[in-house]
Protein backbone atom coordinates (compact mmCIF):
# COMPACT_ATOMS: atom_id res chain seq x y z
CA UNK A 1 0.00 0.00 0.00
CA UNK A 2 2.53 2.41 0.81
CA UNK A 3 4.35 2.18 -2.62
CA UNK A 4 1.06 3.13 -4.26
CA UNK A 5 0.91 6.17 -1.84
CA UNK A 6 4.31 7.58 -2.39
CA UNK A 7 3.57 7.09 -6.08
CA UNK A 8 0.23 8.69 -6.57
CA UNK A 9 1.63 11.29 -4.64
CA UNK A 10 5.06 11.54 -6.73
CA UNK A 11 2.95 11.47 -9.80
CA UNK A 12 0.78 14.35 -8.57
CA UNK A 13 3.95 16.38 -7.29
CA UNK A 14 5.54 15.50 -10.47
CA UNK A 15 2.26 16.57 -12.69
CA UNK A 16 1.73 20.19 -11.20
CA UNK A 17 5.14 21.06 -11.73
CA UNK A 18 4.98 20.67 -15.06
CA UNK A 19 1.91 21.97 -15.08
CA UNK A 20 2.31 25.29 -13.14
CA UNK A 21 6.32 25.89 -13.92
CA UNK A 22 7.52 24.14 -16.75
CA UNK A 23 4.71 24.80 -19.41
CA UNK A 24 3.93 28.38 -18.43
CA UNK A 25 7.34 29.05 -18.96
CA UNK A 26 8.04 27.27 -22.02
CA UNK A 27 5.58 28.64 -23.82
CA UNK A 28 5.46 32.24 -22.81
CA UNK A 29 4.50 34.72 -23.59
CA UNK A 30 1.40 32.31 -24.97
CA UNK A 31 -1.18 31.96 -22.57
CA UNK A 32 -1.53 28.20 -20.74
CA UNK A 33 -5.47 26.72 -20.97
CA UNK A 34 -6.51 24.03 -18.99
CA UNK A 35 -9.16 22.11 -20.02
CA UNK A 36 -10.76 20.12 -17.21
CA UNK A 37 -11.22 16.58 -18.37
CA UNK A 38 -7.85 16.93 -19.90
CA UNK A 39 -6.20 17.96 -16.84
CA UNK A 40 -8.23 15.10 -15.22
CA UNK A 41 -7.07 12.72 -17.30
CA UNK A 42 -3.37 13.89 -17.36
CA UNK A 43 -2.99 13.95 -14.50
CA UNK A 44 -4.42 10.11 -13.76
CA UNK A 45 -1.53 9.25 -16.24
CA UNK A 46 1.15 11.08 -14.58
CA UNK A 47 -0.09 8.97 -10.74
CA UNK A 48 -0.93 5.93 -12.35
CA UNK A 49 1.66 5.59 -15.54
CA UNK A 50 4.46 7.74 -14.11
CA UNK A 51 4.38 7.60 -10.11
CA UNK A 52 3.67 4.48 -9.92
CA UNK A 53 5.89 2.39 -11.91
CA UNK A 54 8.68 4.51 -10.43
CA UNK A 55 7.93 3.99 -6.87
CA UNK A 56 7.43 0.34 -7.34
CA UNK A 57 11.14 0.29 -9.11
CA UNK A 58 12.40 2.12 -6.10
CA UNK A 59 10.78 -0.28 -3.83
CA UNK A 60 12.09 -3.39 -5.39
CA UNK A 61 15.95 -2.19 -6.02
CA UNK A 62 16.10 -0.72 -2.31
CA UNK A 63 15.48 -4.21 -1.18
CA UNK A 64 18.27 -5.83 -2.69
Amino acid sequence: AQPLVAGATFGVCVFLFMRLVVLPLSAFPYPIVFRPLATVLDGLSHMFLFGLPIALAARKASAR
